[in-house]
Formats: structure tokens, C-alpha cells, sequence
């Protein structure tokens, strides 16, 4: 895929089999409903941000392998082998918060996001559109919607220096058409259309500007940055020849305060790699909302069939993948999964199939406090299936445990004469056939 090149949502699933399906050169990919049958990855490259799947079917007994930011937006059904999160989120996070929208508005010069534009992942380079040559190309007449573009981001920038001490430094931006920066509540850039906001000075349509010295504090402080387009196709950093400026270069910062042209002086909203310069949060990964970190995730229900295993691709500290309701039996491992409801939906089938669901001795599994309802909607024919009085649903392996909830049968699995009792490091299901009486 290109960049912003698109698939029909709409249309008909794409069907993988012991293949690759990747959005390469894309920042945004955009998948209709996918089926993946033998040993399949779905992937992008390092510019994509972005990425969603309709909806998700793996079939076949080897894994599919999921890298960056995918998020399955309606129902994922593993029906056999194992789905595999080749993304983890690092120890340190890096980058910002990224939010962008195409055609709805170019923002405006104030700290709050409007609400036509969605937030779209944590970008681990930072505020990479400053420095991209030509953003999404746009057609229409001059002053057509089709022209607006706008880019936010946010998080933390690490000003050098010993903590709390003073840094005199400035700013230059040469960005179409404006630009709007706030480090520690603290404006430091406004360039509106062909002005200087910060001065009223008019600095024509060349869109580079050095700005004026600014007095900043060293440490880690808050960081917002506006990047928006309006009113025709040019759009983007640009080079200004008559002073030697280079293109691709929208914004940037001198710590030393020169306040000259020389670009070798101003450094990019760029992270290295390590989260030492720019980090979407000041903490740990712990506090990284896993939705919005560049790994998959899940936006719909999430259903795993008898005898198929999430592996989380995680490493301690564990961020939990967070599953919006989850049905069947999987092993889970290497990682942690937290289910948001209180319902565990297991179909005849998953219980027959003799394997539980199994919290592997690297895993943690949590539901949300309180009790977790255990739901099975064809519990009358659980004898039909071949299910036996103390058959195992979940277990945790050694090093494990299972979720600290109480666990209770739903009204029609009570009907059907059945209740779940814990019995160590394992949940059974029970036969409550009650008295039988035989008259002769």
C-alpha cells in the first residue's frame, strides 16, 4: 500500500493463506475483513501509526503473527492455533501522542483538540510530519475543504540541563501554513497563515522563521504541538532557498539560543529511539494506555476455539491487552490479558474439547472486580457433547494463578443443572442432578 492508499472496508474479506499481508510506505492502513488460514503475518512498515482490520478469522493449526499498531475494530474468532502479538511495548516508552483528520478542519491555536480529530496511536519517532517533504496530497479550488490537514501531538520533552535550571533557547519553523508549539503551558511558537502571531509581524508565504530568544526550564515538561493546512495543495515543511534553509525541516529548536538560519544549530522534535528525548508519558509502560501504543489490539469481541493459544509477545513488567469480552478456552502466555466484562462465554464445544483455559506460569489473566458470570449458551447439550461431571474450564499452571474473582454459573447453565467450583489452581464444572428417586 501506499501512503494513505485504501482497501474498500465495505468490500469483500481479504484471504491469506501461509502468506504476508502488509501496508508498507502507509502511515494510516485501513483493512476490510480478514481471513488467515496456515502460518500468516499481517505487518507494516516503521512509518505506519495506524492500522485497522474490519474484522479478524484465523483458521489452521499454525500462527498468524500480528506486528504494530493493528487494531481489530469488530470480532476476532481464533479457531485454531495460535494468534501471535509480535509488538511489545517497550520498557520505555518513546515518541508522542498522535492525532490527525483529513478534510474535517486545520485546528486552531489552543491546547485543546477538537473533537473531529481522532487520536491515532503514539508515534515512537515523535513529531515525524514536521519533516516529511509533502504531506497527503489534496485537489479542489483554493479554499475547499479537501485542502485542511491537521496534526497534533502530545507528551513530554526532556530540555537539557540540570533539572529546574534556566535554558535560554529559540525556535524556527518553516511549516505551510500553521504551527502552533506550548512546552511547559508556555507558547513559544504561533505562526498563523503568513504572520508571526507572537509579534503581528508578517512573514510572507516563504514559511521560515526564526524566532526569538526563549527562557525555558531543564527537565522533563509538557509538550504540544499543532501542525495544520489550509486553503490549497501546499502543504507541509518547506525549504526557503534565499536563506539556505533546507527542506523537510518544519520545526525545530537551538538550545543555545543563537536565533541564526544555520540548521546544523536547531535539533528536530525527533526521539532517538531510547525515550530520552521525547516520551508520550513520563512514567513507566505501565501507564501507556496499550490501545493507543504502536502493538495490536482489540476493538470487538474476541473469541478462541478448543486448543488455541494468545501469545502476548510481551515481557515483565506486563502491559495488559485489554479484550472487550472474551469467549473460549485459549492458553494464554507470555503476557497479560485483562477482560473488561464480567461475563466469560464459553460455547459446548470449548468445554468438550477437553482443554481448558490455561494461564501459562508467563501470563496473567484479570476480570474486572467482583464476580465473573460464566455464561454457555448451549448448555443443554453439554452432556451431548460428551462433557463429564468435574471437567476442567480454567486452570493455571505453575508460577500462575487464576483471576482472583468469584465465579458463578449463569441462570440457564443453573437450569441446566450445572455449577463451577474452584478446586485449587483449577475451576471444574459440576453436575447438580439433584435426588433421583427410582419406584419399582
Amino acid at each position: 500500500m501506499t501512503p494513505f492508499a485504501s482497501i474498500p472496508t465495505n468490500g469483500p474479506p481479504i484471504r491469506i493463506c501461509n502468506a504476508e499481508l502488509g501496508a508498507f510506505n502507509a502511515r494510516i492502513a485501513e483493512f476490510p475483513d480478514v481471513v488467515a488460514d496456515g502460518r500468516c503475518i499481517v505487518t507494516g512498515s516503521p512509518l505506519l501509526v495506524s492500522g485497522t482490520l474490519k474484522s479478524l478469522t484465523k483458521t489452521g493449526s499454525d500462527a498468524l503473527t500480528i506486528y504494530g499498531p493493528f487494531q481489530v475494530l469488530g470480532a476476532t474468532d481464533v479457531q485454531g492455533g495460535t494468534l501471535r502479538f509480535g509488538t511489545r511495548v517497550p520498557d520505555v516508552p518513546t515518541g508522542l501522542n498522535w492525532y490527525y483528520s483529513w478534510g474535517k478542519t486545520s485546528g486552531s491555536a489552543s491546547t485543546t483538540i477538537p473533537a473531529s480529530v481522532p487520536f491515532r496511536a503514539v508515534e515512537p519517532k515523535g513529531a515525524a510530519y514536521a519533516y516529511q517533504g509533502g504531506w497527503p496530497s489534496t485537489t479542489g479550488a483554493n479554499g475547499a475543504a479537501t485542502h485542511l490537514q491537521v496534526s497534533y501531538y502530545t507528551g513530554y520533552i526532556r530540555i537539557p540541563g540540570e533539572e529546574g535550571e534556566e535554558v535560554t533557547c529559540n525556535f524556527v519553523s518553516s511549516f505551510a501554513r500553521y504551527t502552533y508549539l506550548v512546552i511547559d503551558g508556555k507558547r513559544v511558537v504561533q505562526v498563523d497563515d503568513n504572520k508571526d502571531a507572537m509579534s503581528n509581524t508578517t512573514i510572507g508565504y516563504a514559511r521560515f522563521y526564526v524566532g526569538p530568544p526563549v527562557t525555558l526550564t531543564a527537565g522533563w515538561k509538557t509538550f504540544f504541538l499543532r501542525l495544520g493546512n489550509t486553503w490549497n495543495a501546499t502543504v507541509g515543511p518547506s525549504a526557503n532557498t534565499d536563506l539556505g534553509w533546507v527542506s523537510n525541516f518544519g520545526i525545530g529548536v537551538d538550545w543555545q539560543g543563537r536565533c541564526v538560519t544555520n540548521s546544523a544549530n536547531y535539533v528536530k522534535f525527533l526521539d532517538p529511539g531510547d525515550g530520552s528525548f521525547l516520551r508520550p508519558t513520563l512514567a513507566g509502560k505501565a501507564d501507556v494506555d496499550p490501545a493507543g501504543y504502536p502493538r495490536p489490539s482489540f476493538g470487538g469481541a474476541v473469541a478462541f476455539g478448543p486448543g488455541t493459544v494468545f501469545d502476548v509477545g510481551d515481557v515483565t513488567p506486563y502491559t495488559p491487552v485489554t479484550v472487550p469480552s472474551l469467549t473460549g478456552v485459549p492458553t494464554i502466555t507470555n503476557g497479560s490479558v485483562s477482560v473488561a466484562s464480567s461475563t466469560w462465554t464459553l460455547r459446548a464445544a470449548d468445554v468438550a474439547g477437553g482443554v481448558p483455559l490455561t494461564v501459562a506460569s508467563n501470563a496473567e489473566l484479570t476480570f474486572p472486580a467482583g464476580t465473573v458470570t460464566i455464561d454457555i449458551a448451549d448448555a443443554d447439550d453439554l452432556r451431548g457433547q460428551g462433557v463429564t461431571d468435574g471437567m476442567a474450564i480454567m486452570t493455571a499452571q505453575d508460577g500462575a494463578a487464576l483471576p482472583s474473582n468469584v465465579f458463578e454459573v449463569s441462570a440457564g447453565v443453573k437450569a441446566a443443572h450445572w455449577r463451577v467450583d474452584p478446586d485449587g489452581a483449577t475451576l471444574r464444572l459440576h453436575r447438580t442432578d439433584g435426588l433421583t428417586v427410582i419406584f419399582r
